[in-house]
C-alpha cells in the first residue's frame, strides 16, 4: 500500500538498524507488545499480544510512504516471541533481521505501532469499547457494573436490534473491490497519515474471511452504486483462570467510508452484525472519524493507548482524528 503523510518534507536520517525501541508488536488490535497471547481477565483489550504464536517470528510488508513525495517503507504488523523465550532480548534480534532484509531491498523507513510510549510517537490514539455481551464481559473481569446499575439493566442498556437498519447493506463480493478501493482511497485523503491501496491489496485485506475480517457494503437499491463500506476484524483473546469462559471474541473497527449513510447508523449496523457473529465486544480507536459515533453508540473509554511511530523519518505530531492508518 502507498502510505502518505502530509507535512513538511525533511531529509531522512542515515539508514540504521532498528533497535530495541522498535521491539513492540505493530498490531493495531493487539495494542502493540509482541508478547504472545493475552488474558482478558481484568485487562483492557488494548494490552494484549500476538495471540499465542508458537515460534519466534517477525512479519512485515513493503509499502510506499508519501511525505510530500513517494518513499518506500516497511509496515511492521506483528512481532511475537514464544513465552519460554521472552525476556531474552530476542525481539531486537528479530527487528534487526527484518531491517537487514529491508535494507538489502533499498528500504530504510518503517511504520509501526506500540502500546507503550517510545521516543517519539507521531500520534497517540485511545481505545474505546462497546459491550456486545455484557454478562460475559463482567464474568471474565473485562468490565464491571456501573454504580447503581444491575446486570439486568446493563444487558438492556447494551441491547441491539436483531436486524440491520440500512437498506442495501450486504457482504462485500470480489466484484465490488475495484470501486470500493477507489472510494476508500478518496475518503482517506482527508487524513494526514493514511494508506492508499491498490485493488489487489484491497482484495487481500478487505474481502471477508470468517474469523479474520468482515466487510460490508451499502448498495443503492435503485442505481446499484456502492455508496458506503464498513469493516471489522477479529482478534480473540485467551481467558485465564476462569472456569466458565476460555475465549473472549473481540471485533475491531477497521476501514470504512460513508457517502450516503450517516456514520453512526453504519456503525450501529456493524455492531448488530458483529453481535450476530457472536463477538463479545466491539473495539475502536479514535482515528478516522470514529469520534462521531463513539458516544452515541455507547462506547466506553478504555484504559489502553496505541502509539504510532515512523521509523527513520521525522514528522510533526499528528492528532488522533487526523490518523487514517489502521494496522492489524
Amino acid at each position: 500500500a502507498l502510505l502518505y503523510c502530509k507535512g513538511v518534507r525533511v531529509q531522512p536520517k542515515p539508514p540504521q538498524l532498528l533497535n530495541s525501541a522498535a521491539s513492540s508488536s505493530a498490531g493495531g488490535g493487539s495494542g502493540g507488545g509482541g508478547s504472545g497471547s493475552s488474558s482478558a481477565g481484568g485487562a483492557s483489550s488494548g494490552s494484549g499480544g500476538g495471540g499465542g504464536v508458537q515460534s519466534p517470528n517477525g512479519d512485515g510488508e513493503a509499502v510506499d510512504l508519501d511525505v510530500d513525495g513517494d518513499m518506500s517503507t516497511v509496515e511492521v504488523n506483528f512481532l511475537c516471541v514464544h513465552k519460554k523465550l521472552r525476556s531474552k532480548r530476542l525481539a531486537p534480534v528479530l527487528i534487526k533481521e527484518i531491517t537487514r532484509r529491508c535494507n538489502l531491498c533499498g528500504i530504510f523507513q518503517a511504520a509501526y505501532t506500540a502500546g507503550i510510549v517510545l521516543p517519539k510517537p507521531v500520534a497517540c490514539c485511545r481505545y474505546y469499547h462497546r459491550s456486545l455481551n455484557p454478562k460475559k464481559l463482567i464474568e471474565v473481569g473485562f468490565s464491571r457494573l456501573a454504580p447503581r446499575m444491575t446486570l439486568t439493566r446493563t444487558i438492556k442498556l447494551y441491547a441491539l436490534p436483531e436486524q440491520t437498519l440500512t437498506p442495501g447493506l450486504r457482504p462485500i463480493v470480489e466484484a465490488d473491490c475495484e470501486v470500493c478501493c477507489q472510494k476508500l482511497n478518496e475518503y482517506l485523503t482527508r487524513f494526514t497519515l493514511a494508506p492508499r491501496f491498490t485493488t489487489a491489496e484491497f482484495k487481500h485485506w478487505m474481502l471477508t474471511q470468517p474469523d479474520v475480517v468482515y466487510t460490508y457494503v451499502v448498495e443503492d437499491p435503485e442505481t446499484k452504486e456502492i455508496t458506503d463500506m464498513v469493516s471489522f476484524y477479529a482478534l480473540p483473546s485467551s481467558i485465564l483462570g476462569n472456569d466458565k469462559h476460555s475465549l473472549l471474541r473481540a471485533a475491531y473497527c477497521y476501514y470504512l467510508f460513508a457517502n450516503k449513510t450517516k456514520l453512526p447508523d453504519l456503525l450501529n449496523d456493524a455492531l448488530i452484525l458483529s453481535k450476530r457473529l457472536h463477538f463479545d465486544v466491539f473495539n475502536a480507536l479514535d482515528v478516522l472519524e470514529n469520534d462521531t459515533f463513539l458516544k452515541e453508540l455507547k462506547f466506553g473509554i478504555g484504559d489502553g493507548h496505541l502509539q504510532y511511530y515512523l521509523y527513520n523519518w521525522r514528522c510533526a505530531p499528528i492528532k488522533s482524528g487526523d490518523v487514517g492508518l489502521v494496522l492489524l
